[in-house]
């Protein structure tokens, strides 16, 4: 009997101190990623979303031999705004610029230097590698709410 008592102390014990916590355990601290840093990077133009009066049209963005057309935000502000031409040849046009995040309204602006032409778009998700804007306004235009247009771009 005083054997099986014995094990019986010896082996919870050795359960309770199993169990305890370890002093000595460092723990990494979780650094949380904000949205503006996730927009910083190459951003592929994939695909644009057209839902007017019910109605939705889908647009795939990829030229056929070029690459996607792109934006990338710069870490300090700038961006370029890249497009190819459509007549096959894939010739590159930049619009270079500005961009900011309004974290309030959690949205992105994007100036062009040239000219000035300001655009504003609402972030609907956003991810690591992918994000979805909605087109709020079109240098000055603002889109009326019957009228959704969304650009899926992904790094």
């Amino acid at each position: 009997m005083k054997k099986i008592l014995f094990s019986f102390l010896a082996l919870s014990t050795l359960a309770i101190a199993s169990c305890s916590s370890d002093d000595n355990a460092t723990t990494e601290p979780k650094t949380e990623v904000t949205t503006s840093q996730m927009l910083v990077g190459k951003w592929n133009m994939v695909t644009e979303i057209f839902i007017y009066q019910g109605e939705t049209e889908t647009e795939d963005l990829k030229i056929e031999n070029c690459n996607y057309d792109f934006f990338d935000f710069k870490s300090n502000g700038t961006k370029d705004e890249v497009y190819h031409s459509e007549d096959g040849n894939c010739t590159e046009e930049n619009f270079v610029g500005t961009w900011t995040y309004n974290q309030t309204d959690n949205t992105i602006s994007t100036i062009d230097t040239e000219d000035n032409y300001k655009m504003i778009y609402k972030i609907i998700e956003i991810s690591s590698n992918s994000m979805k804007l909605r087109l709020l306004n079109d240098d000055g235009v603002v889109i009326p709410d019957e009228v959704e247009i969304y650009s899926i771009l992904e790094k």
